[in-house]
């Protein structure tokens, strides 16, 4: 008798390494082929043998998959810096660009010793990393490779450069600085102040509607914008260089803008006397008696008065306790006569 041992996984494979193996539980087929020599004939009989075990291992696969993290999929590159995440236990690294012919790396340089691509344009780059059982790990990224062009790479931006592709820090932008938004403003803290950009504009404009625009002196920071009336309003400003664009930039800012002055009655002997008016706009009206004037000795009763406003109540008394209500449109001509001859107060 004689016997040949052979297995297979059931998860597949026929490789006894164990080392690779996630923690699980595998059903593992012994193949044994016994050939017997009976009277009935030379028959090959095989027997197979099914044992259960469970791998005990005290952390999760170390294999792991090589990956690319420099360049990106799909990324344009004009820097050349490549990164890539080689696996703990690779002990052969290698990269190609064509992936068939590939050249060996050192797996301690991360990747960082792949050479730049033989000229600008679309590439793919491919890595391999191989452990010490010569299993193979595979990646690779499409990119392109392309020239510096540096330039202001912001849209927003006024120098905005749709062929930059390298930001250079020279982006510039328009601006209102002051008043900024939801401000409120008055005559005394009226400054504008506007960033113009400093691409020297030779055209500076203003607009409270957006429509209608003044010019003023773009070296003048917007300190010559004029202010607007009372009320809530829109500042819009543009520039423009016609040496390199036709086309305005524009910004805008809201904000709430009072003269300061608070116009009303300043007389306080008037009946619409304001104590918060600072400039009085001639409104004061007064009540008065324009006759009997005071100290008039009076033989023929005709009473006039001025009521003041447009009042809705109007009284008279002779002993300033007992009013008795008139119609004030009468101007006082109801008002009736003393009940007495003799000195007294209307």
């Amino acid at each position: 008798m004689h016997g040949i041992l052979s297995f297979v996984w059931s998860v597949g494979g026929k490789n006894e390494d164990f080392v690779h193996k996630p923690l699980d539980k595998y059903l593992f087929f012994a193949m044994l082929n016994i050939g017997m020599k009976n009277v009935l004939s030379s028959l090959l009989k095989a027997a197979s043998i099914y044992i259960l075990f469970v791998c005990l291992f005290s952390a999760a696969p170390v294999f792991a998959a090589v990956s690319i993290t420099a360049p990106s999929e799909g990324g344009s590159v004009t820097s050349w810096a490549p990164s890539v995440n080689w696996d703990t236990y690779q002990n052969a690294c290698a990269y190609s660009y064509d992936a068939t012919t590939y050249t060996n790396l050192d797996c301690t340089n991360n990747g960082s010793d792949i050479p730049v691509p033989a000229s600008y344009g679309p590439w793919t780059l491919s890595i391999r990393g191989t452990d010490g059982d010569s299993i193979d790990s595979d990646a690779s990224v499409n990119f392109t490779y392309a020239e510096s062009v540096p330039g202001c790479t912001d849209v927003s931006a006024l120098n905005y450069s749709s062929s930059a592709n390298t930001d250079d820090a020279s982006c510039y932008y328009i601006a209102i600085t002051n008043p900024t938004t939801g401000a409120s403003e008055t005559s005394m803290t009226w400054a504008p102040s506007v960033n113009w950009g400093i691409f020297a504009p030779t055209n500076c404009e203003y607009s409270y509607d957006g429509t209608n625009y003044s010019a003023v002196s773009c070296g003048q920071g917007g300190t010559d914008i004029s202010a607007p009336g009372n009320g809530g309003w829109n500042l819009y400003i543009k520039s423009w260089n016609n040496s390199n664009s036709s086309t305005p930039y524009i910004a805008t800012v809201d904000f709430t803008y009072s003269d300061g002055v608070v116009y009303g009655c300043t007389d306080s002997y008037a009946i619409n006397y304001d104590s918060s008016a600072t400039e009085d706009n001639a409104s004061c009206y007064y009540i008065e008696i324009t006759s009997p004037s005071s100290g008039q000795t009076v033989t023929s009763w005709s009473p006039s008065v001025n009521w003041g406003g447009s009042p809705t109540a109007c009284e008279y008394s002779y002993d300033n306790s007992a009013f008795i209500t008139v119609n004030c449109a009468n101007n006082g001509s109801d008002i009736l006569p003393p009940s007495s001859t003799g000195s007294t107060f209307l």
